[in-house]
């Protein structure tokens, strides 16, 4: 009996989200940000530092909390979207992992893009951990599935690649974080100043979003299992030396069949 309830809510909150997604579309426009991103691939770091920016122009003191980054840079399919984020000095941004989907270049397309083994590593981790996810395989298994692994990774860069207004990649965004922030917040029209993204940046540590998620689990019940860290600061080239041999030459035959159409390491 009670699996069959929780099938039914289950059933009943993605019937809401599908709702909310496809308003959400309708209501995107030509100045909002669509950021689009594979899982894992650092959209909760970019929103933050966006996020922070903004309060710290609209004369806001003090670190953020996840609840206000999820309110002024709602996801697609989790808000009706009517409103939500078109208040302050920047464009909306609006966050979805989804394939790309018809609406989508209603807004300005932003594709953030991560190494697709650290995406691997950090994804199994993530569902591994989180209460309500049971997943039964290993990470091979996870890596070659249709559904999280490799290909669905490719499936999604490949739906967006043609369609994107700007593509961030991640590596870089980590490696100069002031210079790439500052050449995208420019590019969108957002005029700030240098020491405005420099004091955003310190407000977005790994540290300081791993501690707004724990008080978010606080105030909404917890969401992973003990131990877990939802953000890491040593999260680029990771794979190099946490990547089985197996699972990098599963990785590397994929990358050369399709490096035709993606070339997205040369980006």
């Amino acid at each position: 009996m009670g699996r069959v309830i929780d099938r039914l809510r289950k059933g009943i909150l993605w019937s809401c989200r599908g709702l909310q997604f496809g308003v959400g579309v309708l209501n995107l426009d030509e100045s909002d940000i669509l950021l689009v991103s594979y899982p894992r691939s650092g959209s909760t770091w970019v929103r933050h530092v966006l996020c922070s920016v903004a309060c710290i122009k609209s004369g806001r003191e003090g670190a953020i909390d996840l609840a206000d980054v999820d309110s002024m840079m709602p996801e697609l399919g989790r808000n009706w979207l009517w409103r939500e984020g078109r208040t302050g000095p920047m464009p909306r941004v609006v966050k979805t992992h989804s394939d790309f989907f018809p609406g989508a270049t209603r807004a300005r397309v932003v594709l953030l893009v991560r190494d697709p083994r650290d995406v691997m590593l950090s994804y199994y981790r993530f569902m591994m951990h989180h209460i309500d996810t049971h997943l039964s395989m290993d990470f091979a298994q996870f890596a070659r599935s249709t559904k999280y692994g490799f290909s669905a990774w490719f499936r999604h860069y490949e739906s967006w690649i043609t369609h994107a207004w700007s593509i961030l990649r991640y590596e870089r965004l980590k490696s100069s974080p002031l210079q790439k922030f500052e050449e995208l917040l420019i590019a969108v029209g957002v005029d700030v100043e240098r020491e405005t993204v420099r004091r955003a940046l310190e407000w977005s540590t790994a540290e300081r979003v791993e501690s707004a998620r724990r008080r978010r689990d606080i105030a909404r019940g917890q969401e992973f299992s003990a131990g877990f860290r939802f953000a890491r600061a040593n999260s680029v080239n990771r794979w190099r030396h946490e990547l089985p041999v197996e699972v990098d030459a599963m990785y590397c035959r994929m990358d050369r069949i399709r490096r035709w159409s993606t070339r997205w390491t040369e980006q």
